[in-house]
């Protein structure tokens, strides 16, 4: 077998290399940046045996990069995504990183939304599949197989410039979304505690990120949620702080679907906050950098406006 290192490379013999692809998939629930993970099997040739690891696979010979991601999301993870979803988060080319042979890894990044996705989240958090993402990084946490520990800090850092710089954060949210929804998501991918004030400042200028809806009521003290076809299996209503999904099977007996409503916080909680849909571009201009970032400027604190 030929070196192309030393200079004697022949291609009719060239040196076995294999190509993997691994998968990170983010959502953010309960105010935390959560990834899937599956834990390998207890196989004596395993390098890893029993270790937690990113999904992925070797690529097949009649198989592009995405379309291994995508099989290894739907056989692996029991998720169906579109193709233009999936963000390239990295090359793996340590020689030592897999002891069984050389092998190159091609990392792909996906953000879920939990609303869209309850039920695999769900049964996720029941297998175990599903991690804290800070838990992961902690200095005693448990190690993952292989250089999976690094692929996930540089797909969480490949996650944060996606926000920063497109409107990827409206990929972890449901379709119609408060601002102190969307500053959680924030919150969560880049581990900040952001100034309400100033981020509704922010957020609000970046032309075609967002689009307000408007309000509508039909009585005193409601105001009708966002467009939702009759027939969708979730639907929100606002409790007193926060905003919290319920299956129809759910709801109080005398509520039908069709009258419930986000309610309007009575005159001694203040005003109902603003709902808002993504608008219509991908890309973020100006771009909206975390604090503490190269490009971001300090900001002094302001009072919420919404």
């Amino acid at each position: 077998m030929s070196d192309p290192s030393s200079g004697n490379f022949d291609p009719l013999n060239p040196p076995k290399r294999a190509v993997t692809v691994d998968v990170i998939v983010f959502t953010v629930a309960d105010g935390a940046l959560w990834a899937v993970l599956t834990r390998r099997g207890s196989d004596p040739d395993d390098p890893f045996p029993g270790r937690l690891c990113l999904p992925g696979s070797f690529v097949g010979d009649d198989e592009e990069l995405l379309q291994t991601a995508q099989r290894v999301l739907h056989d692996k993870v029991g998720l169906s995504i579109d193709a233009e979803r999936l963000s390239r988060s990295g090359v793996y080319d340590l020689p030592e990183r897999d002891p069984r042979m050389r092998t190159i890894s091609v990392a792909f990044t996906v953000l879920i939304a939990e609303h869209d996705h309850h039920e695999f989240i769900g049964l996720a958090k029941r297998r175990g599949d599903l991690h804290l993402v800070a838990q992961l990084l902690e200095d005693d946490a448990e190690m993952l197989a292989f250089d999976h520990q690094r692929i996930l800090i540089e797909a969480r850092e490949h996650a944060g410039v996606l926000l920063e710089e497109t409107n990827a954060a409206l990929d972890l949210l449901p379709p119609v979304f408060t601002l102190a929804q969307l500053r959680g998501v924030y919150d969560a991918v880049w581990g900040t505690e952001l100034d309400p004030g100033n981020f509704i400042k922010r957020v609000t200028r970046i032309e075609g990120f967002l689009e307000q809806l408007p309000l509508e009521s039909d009585r005193p003290g409601e105001f009708a949620s966002a467009p939702t076809a009759p027939d969708a299996e979730w639907v929100e209503y606002r409790t007193d702080s926060y905003l919290k999904s319920f299956a129809p099977t759910e709801l109080p007996e005398e509520q039908s679907f069709e009258r419930l409503s986000v309610l309007r916080p009575t005159a001694s909680r203040g005003r109902p906050p603003r709902y808002f849909t993504a608008g219509g571009s991908r890309s973020l201009h100006p771009s909206l950098r975390r604090p503490g970032s190269y490009f971001s400027k300090p900001t002094r604190p302001s009072a919420p406006t919404d």
